[in-house]
């Protein structure tokens, strides 16, 4: 029998549906300064009122009624942090302030954050950006795709692409991790450009991939 399969855009109305991401966002990037902040973080701020502010999209792919991949964007690559602090700072400052009174080691990811941040700065991207992307191995083996025909980490990629495109953004850029070889091969597939500098800031290397939209043909 073929899998419950849906792809559904979060709009963080849903805080179980926030935990869940934030769950699995921890589990399957567990390197990432943003997982490093705790679950808690990830789930009442990134994922609940960033996308309530309309400054993160996320897109969320559920298999039999688990979330088990997701891909956040933001159409606003130089300004979105920016805005949301603007918009509402306190509650940035409080969920920031739990995440270190629950583990003060996570001052070390607001300083990787603070460092990315700077670097940023210093050099304006534009356009859009892809934040977040991860799959659950379960439904990205090649026995899965045989036997349902569904490439997940495309398919959330394709209609992220297609949702900033609808917004206006021509340039879209992304970090991932050097090692990463399944995501640079699926980008390279896709028409995303390797840029030659490696972004500051990051504890673990990176390397930024680059996709102009224009460029891409109808579907």
């Amino acid at each position: 029998m073929a899998p419950e399969y849906r792809l559904k855009w979060i709009d963080g109305s849903n805080s179980r549906e926030c935990q869940e991401l934030a769950d699995l966002h921890c589990r399957l990037l567990p390197g990432s300064p943003l997982a490093t902040l705790g679950p808690r973080f990830l789930a009442r701020y990134y994922y609940r009122a960033l996308p309530a502010l309309g400054q993160v999209q996320v897109l969320a792919s559920r298999v039999d009624g688990r979330i088990l991949g997701f891909i956040a964007v933001t159409a606003d690559a130089d300004a979105f942090m920016q805005t949301a602090l603007r918009t509402a700072p306190l509650k940035l400052a409080a969920h920031l302030g739990l995440a270190v009174l629950a583990d003060p080691r996570r001052l070390l990811a607001l300083r990787e954050a603070a460092a990315i941040s700077a670097s940023r700065a210093e050099v304006p991207a534009g356009g859009g950006e892809l934040l977040s992307f991860a799959v659950d191995d379960s439904v990205r083996n090649e026995q899965f795709v045989r036997s349902t025909g569904i490439r997940i980490p495309g398919e959330l990629l394709c209609h992220a692409v297609e949702r900033l495109q609808e917004q206006g953004v021509v340039r879209i850029r992304s970090l991932v991790d050097a090692d990463n070889k399944s995501v640079r091969i699926l980008y390279g597939a896709m028409g995303w450009r390797l840029e030659s500098k490696a972004p500051r800031g990051w504890r673990r290397p990176q390397v930024e991939f680059v996709l102009d939209t224009r460029q891409l043909k109808p579907a």
